[in-house]
Parts: C-alpha cells; structure tokens; sequence
C-alpha cells in the first residue's frame, strides 16, 4: 500500500478490516508505482442482474448515517457493524449487520461480507463500498450513502402529502361514478318499463339502490383495495423481485417517469465516479464500480458499454460518449476535463447538474399531478350536475318525498 507514512497505512487497513502487526517498507524497491497503485477491483467487477435491498428508505438512511459517523470517529468496521447489530431494533438490519461483524472478524471484506446480504444490502451498496475500501475512502463512501439515503426519504415525504390528497380524491370519484353510471342506465329502464305511480318508483328505485349496494361490496370497495394496496406490492415485487431487469427497461420507456428516473441515476454515477477518480482509481476500474451502482439495470448496461473506449486508452468523454446516456453538452464538458486533467471538478459540477435537474422535474410532475386531479374532478362534478339538472330531478324528489 502507498501512503505517505505507517499511520496512513496503519488508519487505511483498519477501514479495511484489517488489524495490522507490523508495517514495514515493501523489500523491493523496483516495483512500479502505477502497480502498487492499481487497486483490484476491475477484476472483481462483473454485469449481472440488481439485488435491491428490501428495507424501506428511512432505515437504510437511518443505518447509514450511524455507520458513517462511526467510521469518522475512527472507529473499525467490525465494531462499527456489532454497535449497529447490537442495538438496532429492525430484525433484518440486526441480522446483517451481525453477520457482516462476523465475515469481517475473520478477515473478509466489508464488501463481501455485505454481498453475503444482499436482502439488506444491494449491488450498488457493496460495489459503492468495494471502491471505497480499494481506494481508502470508505468512511465517504458510508456519508454519501447516509445523504443519498436521507434526501430520497425526503423526497418521499414530499410526495406523500400528494398521496393524502390523491387517495381520499380517487376513492371518492371511483364511488361517485359507479353512483352515476348505475343510475345513469337504470332509471330510463325503469321509466320505460313501469308507470309514473309512486308506488311503482319507489319499488324500482328500492331495487336500484340494493343492487348499488352490492355492487359497491362486490366491485367497487374491492377496486379500491385494489388500487391502494396491490399496487404498491405489485411495484415492490417488480423492484425486488425477479423481473427487475424488465421493469427497470419499463420504467425507462415511460415519457416522463423515464426522463426523472434517467436524471436521477446519471446524478448517482458521476457522483460516484468523481470520488474514485478523486480517489486515484484507475479509469476504468472505476468507470466499471460507478455504473453497477446506479441502481438501474439498463442504465448500467448501456454505462458497461461505454467501458471499451476505456480500455482502448481513451477518456471518459469517449466512454460517455459510446454509452449514449448522456446529452452531447455532459460529453463535452467531460472532454474538457480530459484535457485539463479537472475531472473530479467537472464530475462535480454535472453531479449538481443533474440534482438540479431531478429537482426541477420533480417540481413539474407534481404540479401536473394536482391539476390533473382538478380537472378529472371538475369533469366528474360537471356531468353530475347535468344528470341531476335533467332526470336525476325526479330520484331527488322522491327520496325527499320518503324523507316526508
């Protein structure tokens, strides 16, 4: 390991999981500086379908901070992952956390330890962490999870009060208009069919409104249900479940969705990319860690692509370039930076880019949403109003009468 004294050695092999006896100067001395550089993790990189992990976002923001924290406070990975075992009160982070103390006690990798859970820990964790402890960076690694983690969480709960309006709305517009559909059908069979005499209406409305009310325990309630509670399992199944590929192909064909989806992803890989490159990782050691992290399976296939011009001996711009997720302006800049040697700088710059952008579209998407719900709710008001303007008058008489 290169470093500037034993302690750098010393500090660097603690947050490895390493607990070293003797540190000494390497015996020869005409070993090539760029081979005690070259860490090993193209070789351990490989394209192969996303494990996600199956916490929620608060947990795993919530677990991620403590775990930076400590790493900053210098303490190693194996206490730091027994502190959080011990006293964490969700089974499966305590189970995991255990787990990877133990693998690393017996000289595993945190990495690897994490790969072994991937139920709690995802590709783009352990390919993240697998950087940082080659790199020597991975206390940053952990803080970068932690404010990724809590900034998705909040923008979760910014999306959950549209949900309060959203779910209320729809669930009252669905009732509404099987109200209005039911009766819009059945009260010009009744006129046609029976005479004008009260008796005769207030037996076909009476039948009317029981078959309304079964209606509404056999299909409406039913297709609420439906809508509030199999969608999300059903969109947690396609995330975590073995059609993950094709769901994130579906979700990057969608107009809009795809355009916040690829904003986001392209945020976390040149966030990623700039800490290894900042870090000294070869090009394409980290071009490779930085696109199975995304999180995105079709974004880090087309990334993967790009990494022949790499290993051609050609920049990033290049590799950017033949990967097609980028608009031609990010390629320039990125072959500016090449040129000026700047690439952290400018990886930074497109990282705040692209946050600004997610931002922006976040904004537009939930504006949109609300006027949405406007409109469909002043349409669904108009045509009541229209039907109870006309024929719907005689029910309202009626039951007023029956009220009498």
């Amino acid at each position: 390991m290169e470093a500037s004294s034993e302690e750098a050695v010393r500090s660097r092999l603690a947050q490895m999981g390493y607990n070293p006896v003797t540190i000494a100067a390497p015996a020869s001395a005409g070993r090539s500086t760029a081979a005690a550089k070259a860490p090993p993790v193209a070789a351990q990189v490989t394209m192969r379908p996303f494990v996600v992990s199956h916490l929620s976002v608060r947990d795993q923001a919530y677990f991620w901070r403590q775990l930076a924290e400590l790493a900053r406070a210098g303490i190693g990975p194996y206490d730091a992952f027994r502190t959080l075992g011990v006293r964490s009160r969700n089974k499966a982070m305590k189970r995991a956390a255990l787990d990877v103390a133990a693998r690393v006690q017996n000289g595993t990798s945190v990495a690897d330890a994490m790969a072994a859970n991937g139920d709690v820990f995802g590709t783009d964790f352990r390919m993240a962490v697998l950087a940082g402890e080659t790199g020597g960076f991975v206390h940053e690694v952990y803080d970068d999870f932690a404010t990724s983690l809590e900034a998705e969480n909040k923008h979760r709960m910014r999306w959950r009060w549209v949900g309060w309006i959203y779910k209320p709305s729809i669930a009252l517009s669905i009732m509404t208009a099987h109200f209005v559909v039911k009766f819009a059908h059945y009260v010009p069979s009744i006129q046609s069919a029976a005479g004008d005499t009260d008796a005769q209406w207030k037996a076909h409305l009476l039948v009317g409104w029981n078959q309304y009310l079964r209606e509404t325990l056999l299909f409406t309630i039913p297709l609420i249900l439906l809508v509030f509670i199999g969608t999300p399992l059903l969109l947690e199944w396609l995330e975590r479940g073995p059609l993950r590929a094709t769901a994130d192909r579906v979700v990057m064909s969608l107009p809009v969705v795809a355009q916040l989806k690829r904003v986001r992803v392209m945020e976390r890989f040149f966030r990623m990319l700039k800490r290894l490159s900042a870090a000294g990782v070869p090009a394409l050691a980290a071009w490779d860690a930085a696109s199975e992290s995304v999180g995105n399976y079709q974004v880090a296939h087309k990334l993967h692509s790009g990494r022949s011009a790499l290993a051609a001996g050609q920049g990033f711009s290049s590799a950017l370039s033949l990967s097609g997720t980028a608009s031609r302006s990010d390629v320039d800049m990125l072959a500016t930076a090449d040129q000026t040697g700047r690439v952290p700088e400018m990886l930074q710059h497109l990282e705040d880019d692209y946050a600004a952008r997610a931002e922006s579209i976040g904004k537009i998407i939930r504006i949109a949403l609300i006027v949405l719900l406007i409109v469909a709710n002043g349409v669904l008001s108009i045509y009541i109003a229209m039907a109870i303007a006309g024929w719907y008058a005689k029910i309202i008489n009626e039951v007023l009468g029956w009220a009498s």
